[in-house]
């Protein structure tokens, strides 16, 4: 498509994802599905791709072409580890799973203050961890939790809005109100400090261990590793997801997601031409 233009490093591989050519499309005319930004992308334990749209309660297995009620709407979901979706609204933080008869059934992993707040989801990497993000509706403050299967810990406390999140337990990356700067929380640390500036608005993160960093714009996804900052694809886009060793990339508009294999070849670029040269890092990076 003329509206795509890729960069990726020597050795990765990049293939489309044959994700919901009807599915999306049918869904915005019968359920005013809306903006892309509306919808979240993931993929469960086999590797399949789903969506959803909390906010009007649809989850959508894209291959299979099916939705499935999710029992009401949501504030957030985001796809863990292991594939399971979970999903934060009305007080409640639950895991939830397709049932044989086509139903979805939900355990309840946490509650949190119901009507006291908005709540955010992020992956985070490990087994059946997330990031969970709570707004205050009374005071300016954004409290940022890491959330696995024994427990729940803060990882900061600011007064601004959390709007993206990345990163390992102890090196976390950030976006605070939609701003064109990532900052970073490293364990042991009392505070945060920039690790690196788009220069645009920073719209999600990803991060994969073997590879390090990655963040999107509505224009372009990006790589911000110390040694090398760089665009390597540009179009529209909606989301970024990362499983494994594999990078996915959701364009807006289009019936369509981009995998991008075998990313931890990155680690191995050591500069960035002229024309895919991004952004600044932060001294202290």
């Amino acid at each position: 498509r003329k509206e795509l233009s890729y960069a990726v490093p020597k050795g990765s591989e990049m293939a489309a994802v044959p994700v919901l050519h009807g599915l999306v499309q049918a869904y915005r005319v019968q359920n005013h599905f809306g903006e892309a930004e509306e919808l979240k992308f993931g993929l469960d334990e086999k590797g399949r791709p789903w969506y959803a749209n909390p906010g009007k309660g649809i989850l959508g297995d894209a291959l299979a072409d099916r939705a499935y009620d999710m029992q009401g709407a949501f504030e957030d979901v985001v796809w863990i580890q292991e594939g399971a979706v979970v999903a934060c609204g009305s007080g409640t933080i639950v895991a939830m799973d397709v049932t044989a008869q086509g139903g979805t059934e939900r355990k309840k992993i946490t509650d949190y203050p119901r009507g006291k707040g908005r709540c955010a989801l992020f992956p985070a990497p490990g087994p059946m961890s997330f990031y969970f993000a709570f707004r205050e509706l009374d005071r300016v403050k954004d409290t940022l939790y890491l959330v696995t299967k024994d427990k729940s810990e803060i990882v900061l406390s600011v007064g601004q809005r959390i709007t993206a999140v990345a990163g390992e337990p102890g090196n976390v990356f950030f976006v605070l109100d939609g701003g064109t700067r990532i900052y970073r929380k490293m364990k042991g640390s009392e505070g945060y400090a920039g690790y690196f500036d788009a220069g645009e608005a920073v719209t999600r993160l990803a991060y994969a261990k073997e590879a390090g960093l990655f963040l999107a714009t509505r224009a372009a996804v990006g790589y911000a590793n110390p040694d090398a900052q760089f665009r390597f694809l540009r179009g529209l886009i909606s989301e970024i997801y990362v499983r494994g060793d594999d990078l996915y990339v959701r364009y807006a508009g289009i019936s369509e997601v981009v995998k991008v294999t075998h990313v931890s070849d990155f680690r191995k670029l050591k500069h960035a031409s002229e024309d895919t040269k991004w952004g600044q890092l932060f001294p202290e990076s």
